[in-house]
């Protein structure tokens, strides 16, 4: 996993992404790894000393409510004894770490926020379990900005985001991009997780957008394993020079104009190293046919300080209409013939075994899914599912019934010691293995 590290103490983009050369130079993004801890402490909110945070509301703030539980201070692990759609007033904000947010711990179908982005702006945090889709704005100024999912960290306030982990979430319905990673993240893992129908019509002041996951330059270590992308015009992920990110095992379905691509920045802040490895795509209707399946600038390699950049084992499959042509764009020469960006914890399956087991393995709860995730993976079985203009088009958001049922946790209050930390661990992936939602720290 992502490697420990102290918590640093509205996105702002362009101009204040130049500071980060500095940061580089100084020192402030190593790329060094920790080694694995015997103890399930995993420096975010499972540690000794952490606080068990107990959701007993739908509510969007107040006692007992997610947003109460996010403003705390201190190691905390956030528990739910409700299950059901959270509406967002406005956007939920974790602005201080040390904490793991354990989704599978909530009964029926788990937790749905809507109406708002989950911004997180500290690191050591990991968010487990949970769907977020944010849904269309009439108001331009809240849409420019409105992805489902998005991790920042500023240049200006010098706030590196380090060890941010997100498994088994779900992530629609976004305005901007479904997730977007900007500004000095160094270290965040995106696992079996599912992006969904980007919005083309949601508001957003540039017209026509739909996007699944963006990484901005220069975000470094990045780890991209084993999730869905269905459904979205673009950014399956998007990757530019200077990001240090592996792509691995992942199915892309749906997507329209381009679905991965790895773009020459305009600006290049530091080296850089991508893997794109053993991925699955199948294109549908709404592809742009003729194009292939990994997109590469031709100027990519011009220039420098140098990205390198490892292709392999990238498929496409059920293009019964011929609309792949590999050859279509030639990627530029001076690809690494081996992979420049490992990962140690991460066993790479050969593309062929990905899909498609890869349906009852991501999304926020695949053994308990909500009726939006169960909807869109029926309609990714079925080749059903396509990219759309506004959550309308998808049937809009679904009853939830509310769910509620006491916490059972076998530690409360405060974790004491090991002891504790070890049953209430053990406790945590019971109740992974029930929603069918295994992190790694798991296996």
């Amino acid at each position: 996993m992502l490697p420990i590290s102290p918590t640093s103490t509205s996105r702002r983009r362009a101009a204040a992404l130049l500071v980060g050369v500095a940061l580089v130079t100084a020192g402030i993004l190593p790329a060094s790894r920790a080694e694995a801890a015997t103890s399930p402490a995993n420096g975010r909110g499972l540690q000794v000393g952490a606080r068990i945070v107990t959701v007993s509301t739908l509510a969007d703030k107040g006692p007992g409510s997610l947003r109460a539980a996010l403003d705390q201070r201190g190691p905390r692990i956030v528990v739910f004894s409700v299950g059901g759609y959270i509406e967002l007033e406005s956007d939920l904000i974790i602005q201080s770490g040390q904490v793991t947010v354990a989704g599978e711990t909530a009964p029926g179908t788990g937790i749905v926020l809507r109406g708002g982005s989950l911004k997180v702006r500290t690191g050591q945090v990991e968010l487990r379990n949970i769907a977020v889709y944010a849904g269309s704005t009439n108001d331009p100024k809240i849409a420019e900005n409105r992805d489902s999912i998005s991790v920042y960290g500023s240049p200006s306030r010098k706030n590196v985001i380090r060890d941010v982990v997100l498994s088994h979430v779900t992530a629609g319905w976004g305005v901007d991009e479904n997730m977007d990673l900007q500004g000095l993240v160094d270290g965040v893992r995106v696992e079996h997780s599912f992006f969904v129908q980007g919005l083309r019509n949601g508001g957003h002041p540039k017209g026509v957008h739909s996007m699944n996951l963006l990484l901005g330059n220069p975000v470094q270590r990045a780890e991209i394993l084993g999730n869905i992308f269905a459904g979205s015009e673009q950014r399956s992920p998007r990757l530019t020079n200077g990001n240090r990110a592996a792509v691995i095992n992942n199915f892309i379905y749906g997507y329209g104009r381009a679905s991965t691509h790895i773009d020459r920045s305009k600006t290049i802040l530091n080296p850089g190293a991508i893997d794109v490895v053993g991925n699955v795509y199948q294109a549908t209707g709404d592809s742009t046919c003729k194009q292939p399946i990994v997109q590469m600038s031709k100027d990519f390699f011009d220039g420098g300080p140098r990205t390198d950049v490892h292709l392999a084992d990238n498929r496409a499959i059920g293009d019964d209409a011929g609309c792949i042509d590999a050859a279509k764009a030639p990627i530029p020469a001076g690809l690494s013939d081996a992979p420049v960006r490992p990962v140690d914890d991460w066993r790479t399956r050969a593309s062929a075994y990905v899909y498609p087991a890869i349906l009852d393995q991501a999304g926020a709860r695949p053994g308990a899914r909500n009726p939006i995730d169960a909807r869109a993976i029926a309609g990714i079985r079925a080749g059903t599912l396509r990219i759309i203009g506004t959550e309308a088009d998808a049937g809009g958001y679904p009853r939830i019934e509310p769910t509620s049922r006491p916490v059972d946790a076998p530690v409360e209050g405060r974790i004491a010691g090991e002891g504790d930390l070890k049953r209430l661990a053990g406790w945590l992936c019971d109740e992974q293995k029930a929603v069918g939602g295994v992190s790694s720290a798991c296996r």
